[in-house]
């Protein structure tokens, strides 16, 4: 998928999973108030699963090309891409969170965001999608087996027959978490390939 048709994707979300038809959407739609009440999110996928962070925080959508390695850096920075001259590391969500490889797919979109005051990239395997919803349809996560820490998760969603984990992109990119995960994956050996 290249950057316009992610671009015509997202421009053509329909609102709550039923049409983007101006035509088909009723009057409470329209409303400010049902408005307000509305999360847009970017979903996308690592492996099998799909994660979602609020649109608010992303600046763009990139291709993954022409990453470079910084040398003697956690496992998880994936190394430094260049976005219009400005240098910006590179975080890969499936060693970020330890999930296993689902086979030899290379990571296709770079999510740029920033947080912290700092711009990140996040390597993902694919975006899928602009998602437009009611806070109300965020559930919490109690008990739930996640296969990230549930300290990152802000809830899950139930979206047109998949389950969705929202991500809490400030306690992910927090620059503490950050560097307390620099030490650990530094004095241990990672747990998959």
């Amino acid at each position: 998928m290249d950057k316009n048709s992610i671009k015509t994707r997202f421009q053509s979300a329909p609102v709550d999973g039923g049409s983007s038809s101006p035509h088909d959407v009723g009057a409470r739609h329209r409303s400010p108030g049902y408005r307000a009440n509305l999360e847009h999110l970017i979903i996308f996928r690592i492996g099998n699963d799909e994660f979602g962070i609020r649109a608010k925080a992303v600046k763009e959508i990139i291709k993954a090309e022409s990453i470079a390695a910084i040398p003697d850096s956690p496992r998880f920075i994936k190394g430094i891409i260049n976005v219009r001259g400005k240098a910006m590391i590179t975080i890969d969500l499936r060693s970020r969170f330890f999930l296993q490889s689902e086979g030899k797919a290379d990571a296709q979109h770079v999510v740029v965001t920033r947080e912290e005051g700092n711009p990140f990239g996040l390597l993902v395997d694919e975006v899928m999608e602009f998602i437009r919803l009611p806070r109300r349809e965020i559930k919490d996560v109690p008990g739930l087996i996640m296969k990230i820490h549930e300290e990152y998760v802000d809830g899950v969603i139930a979206h047109r027959g998949r389950m969705i984990v929202l991500l809490d992109l400030k306690r992910v990119l927090s620059e503490d978490e950050l560097i307390r995960l620099s030490e650990i994956q530094r004095d241990h050996v990672p747990i998959y390939l």
